[in-house]
C-alpha cells in the first residue's frame, strides 16, 4: 500500500483534507499532520511515496520543508500546497523546490485532492527504474505542465478580480442613491451591499466550498427556527456540478440570504437548484408576511427596496434574472450557465 505524508498546519483547510480522504475509496494510506518537524519525523520513519506541504508554514519555512524532505528522501514525489492569489510565488516555489504537481487552496471537491496525489504515485511508478537523467526530464515536463495549468489559474483570478471591481463601481453608484430611503433601511442596505463586495472576493476569488460544506454553512448562518427564520434548500440533480460552477451559485444564495436577514425580522426561505441542459437554474422563494416584516407601517416600501436591490444586484453581476414580487412574498430564478 503507498503511503503519502500530508502536512498542514491551517485547522479548516486539514479538517476539509481529512473530510475528503475519510469519504472516499483510496489506494494508498496516509498521515496528516500540522507541523513541519512531524511531517519529516514521518518520512524518515516510514518509506513515503508521496509528500504533501503547505508553500508557507510556521517555524521551517516551505522551502526548508522541502528541501529537507528532498535531502532525506529523494525518491519521494513531492507536492505543494498554496492559495490561488499566489500564483507567481508558487511558479518560483516549483522550481526552486523541484515540486511535481500544485494542489490549489481551499480543495473544492475531492479530485482536487486526489487527482494529484494519484498521479504522483502513478508517476513514481512509472519511473521508479528509469535513469536519473530521464527522469529528471520527465520532472521538468511536468513541471512546465503545471505552470501552464498555473497561468490559466492566475488568468482567471484576474478575470474574477476585473469582475469584482466592476460590481463594486456599481455598489458604489447605489450607495450614492441611498439618501432618498429611510435612515434604517439605508443603513441595513448600505451594510448589504458592502457585504455582497467582501462576499465575492472570498467566494469567488479566493474559491468557495464543496455542495456540503456550503449547506452546512447556509443553514448555520440562516436557519434560526427559534427566531422564526426557516431555511429549506433542494437539489433536484445529483449532476456534479462544477467547482467555479458552484461558487456562483452559493454566492448568489448568500446574496439573497443576506438581503432577507438584514431587511426582515422573520422569513421562510426556499431554494430549488434545478439542472437544465445548458445552466443550472436557481430558484429562490421567500414568504414574508405582513407581521413578519420589521418596519411593519412601511412593509410595502421595504418590499419594494428588496426588489430594487436584488435588480441592481444582478444587473452588476452581469445575470439576467426574473423576479417575480408579489402582496407578501418574492421569487426569483437565475441561470447559471454551465
Amino acid at each position: 500500500m503507498k503511503f503519502v505524508v500530508i502536512v498542514e498546519p491551517d485547522e479548516v483547510h486539514a479538517s476539509r483534507i481529512r473530510a475528503i480522504l475519510e469519504g472516499i475509496d483510496k489506494n494508498f494510506e496516509y498521515v496528516l499532520v500540522d507541523s513541519a518537524e512531524e511531517g519529516i519525523d514521518e518520512v524518515e520513519n516510514r518509506e513515503t511515496d508521496v509528500f504533501i506541504g503547505s508553500m508557507e508554514m510556521p517555524v521551517l519555512s516551505g522551502a526548508e520543508l522541502f528541501g529537507v524532505i528532498e535531502m532525506i528522501s529523494p525518491e519521494t514525489v513531492r507536492i505543494v500546497m498554496t492559495e490561488a492569489n499566489k500564483i507567481m510565488e508558487t511558479v518560483s516555489f516549483m522550481n526552486e523546490c523541484k515540486t511535481f504537481k500544485v494542489i490549489i487552496k481551499p480543495c473544492q471537491v475531492a479530485d482536487d485532492l486526489i487527482a494529484p496525489i494519484d498521479a504522483a504515485i502513478a508517476y513514481k511508478e512509472m519511473h521508479k527504474g528509469e535513469a536519473a537523467g530521464q527522469t529528471a526530464e520527465m520532472k521538468v515536463s511536468s513541471m512546465e505542465q503545471e505552470y501552464l495549468r498555473l497561468k490559466e489559474l492566475q488568468k482567471r483570478g484576474m478575470e474574477h478580480y476585473e469582475r469584482a471591481a466592476g460590481i463594486f463601481a456599481e455598489m458604489i453608484a447605489c450607495n450614492l442613491a441611498l439618501g432618498e430611503r429611510p435612515p434604517e433601511i439605508q443603513k441595513r442596505l448600505a451594510a448589504w451591499y458592502r457585504w455582497m463586495i467582501e462576499e465575492y472576493e472570498t467566494l469567488m476569488i479566493t474559491g468557495g466550498p464543496g455542495y456540503e460544506a456550503g449547506i452546512k454553512k447556509i443553514m448555520e448562518r440562516y436557519h434560526i427556527p427559534e427566531e422564526g427564520c426557516t431555511v429549506r434548500i433542494r437539489r433536484s440533480s445529483k449532476d456534479r456540478i462544477d467547482a467555479e460552477q458552484m461558487s456562483y451559485l452559493f454566492y448568489l444564495m448568500y446574496l439573497m440570504l443576506e438581503l432577507c436577514r438584514k431587511l426582515l425580522l422573520r422569513y421562510q426561505i426556499g431554494v430549488t437548484i434545478e439542472s437544465a441542459q445548458k445552466a443550472y437554474i436557481l430558484r429562490f422563494h421567500c414568504g414574508a408576511g405582513g407581521e413578519e416584516i420589521r418596519y411593519r407601517e412601511k412593509n410595502r416600501q421595504v418590499r419594494a427596496e428588496m426588489i430594487r436591490a436584488l435588480e441592481r444586484a444582478m444587473e452588476a453581476l452581469g445575470y439576467r434574472a426574473q423576479i417575480l414580487p408579489g402582496e407578501d412574498r418574492f421569487s426569483i430564478s437565475i441561470a447559471v450557465m454551465r
